[in-house]
């Protein structure tokens, strides 16, 4: 064998070990929660929202998820996301309009994976710091495609709306809405 066909045989395996390792390390990603995520999201600052008002558990038992809420925002037409829990859309709103709790995350099945097998009347509850939480009533749930957002116009007060990415290819929104 020559010495230039062992270096492209060599070459093959070292690209075919490099590129399973990153398909081991995504797929890990994927399906694991760690407890340090290094692209945490940027906070939203404390004189913004009052951290007592911001909930911090969302838990639908019948899929067995149960999940941190992480505030975040729209940033530069990009959703912030975060590997940890699901994401609570903070966003200004006009003086006297009031919006429901948008969520958004992963469909991975460490995060809302398992949303998708979410029915009509399931529970869904919200936690907050002081121990209060709401139930709400799944009352809807719909496919979308990734540019319709004025679904998010139907998280009115007293409504909570889950949205992660379905489909071939994330090519669809799942959208949960439920109501308290």
């Amino acid at each position: 064998m020559t010495k230039t066909r062992r270096n492209i045989i060599a070459l093959c395996f070292l690209v075919s070990f490099l590129s399973l390792a990153a398909a081991g390390f995504l797929t890990l990603r994927r399906y694991t929660r760690f407890p340090f995520d290094p692209h945490i999201l940027t906070q939203v600052r404390a004189d913004e929202v009052s951290k007592e008002l911001l909930p911090i558990q969302l838990v639908i038992p019948d899929q067995r998820i149960d999940l941190p809420i992480i505030p975040a925002q729209l940033q530069n037409q990009e959703w912030q996301l975060s590997n940890q829990g699901v994401s609570l859309l903070q966003t200004p709103l006009p003086i006297g309009k009031e919006r429901g709790l948008i969520l958004y995350g992963h469909n991975w099945k460490s995060l809302l994976g398992d949303l998708h097998k979410t029915e009509i009347g399931q529970k869904i509850s919200v936690q907050y710091p002081d121990g209060n939480i709401d139930h709400y009533s799944v009352q809807s749930i719909f496919t979308v495609s990734p540019s319709r957002l004025d679904v998010l116009d139907l998280a009115q007060p007293d409504t909570l709306l889950i949205y992660t990415c379905t489909g071939f290819l994330d090519s669809q929104r799942l959208v949960i809405l439920a109501h308290r």
